[in-house]
């Protein structure tokens, strides 16, 4: 090495090291710890949570206190009372099928033929006029009136001169009548039969018939 270089070398570390030895020496200033209390933790957590707790309480408003409603209980149903009912028993008494003395009738027309003229399958000339007469007798329990009863063509040979006749007198239950009708025989020849009726009000009755043979 070089002398010139290495004295320049020598110098500064030889300041450096004065330099180092004139410093004051600084003691490590140490602090001890101080012992924890493992309760005190216990006890700030505590006080914490009540302070906050507290402090929560205190901005709550008050609730108004709610009251339990009781569970409605089944109200026991009343039992209905028994109704009494009347049995109303009616004795209807039988018709008796046999009739009651004296023979009472039941209200209706009705009639029987007693004689006819002419009879009936008589022959009468084609076109000749004659006069039919019924003879009949009166068994309803009813009276024909004159003013109530007549008789008329009902059906079959219109071989009559009039349609209808009017009774010339009242004919009482039991009596005789005569129904008296004037004819014509029909002008061609041949086997022909008129039906006439008596009649009540709207009441037909009593048919009579007359079956003749034209010539």
């Amino acid at each position: 090495m070089n002398r010139r270089r290495l004295k320049p070398t020598l110098f500064f570390l030889l300041i450096g090291a004065l330099t180092l030895a004139c410093a004051p020496t600084f003691a490590p200033a140490f602090t001890p710890i101080p012992t924890l209390d493992p309760n005190a933790v216990f006890t700030a957590i505590q006080e914490t949570g009540e302070a906050a707790a507290a402090q929560t309480q205190a901005l709550i408003t008050p609730s108004a206190t709610s009251t339990e409603t009781p569970t409605p209980t089944r109200t026991p149903s009343e039992t209905p009372s028994p109704t009494v009912t009347f049995i109303f028993i009616l004795n209807s008494p039988t018709p008796s099928k046999t009739p009651p003395p004296g023979g009472a009738r039941t209200a209706t027309y009705s009639c029987k033929l007693i004689s006819q003229t002419p009879a009936d399958n008589s022959v009468i000339g084609a076109g000749t006029n004659f006069s039919m007469r019924w003879q009949v007798q009166n068994t309803g329990s009813l009276a024909w009136y004159d003013t109530e009863t007549d008789y008329h063509y009902l059906s079959g040979a219109q071989m009559y001169v009039r349609e209808g006749y009017d009774l010339t007198k009242s004919i009482p239950s039991g009596e005789l009548a005569d129904i008296v009708v004037d004819m014509v025989a029909p002008p061609k020849p041949g086997k022909y039969q008129t039906v006439w009726t008596l009649q009540s009000g709207k009441t037909e009755f009593c048919k009579l018939t007359l079956t003749i043979l034209s010539q």
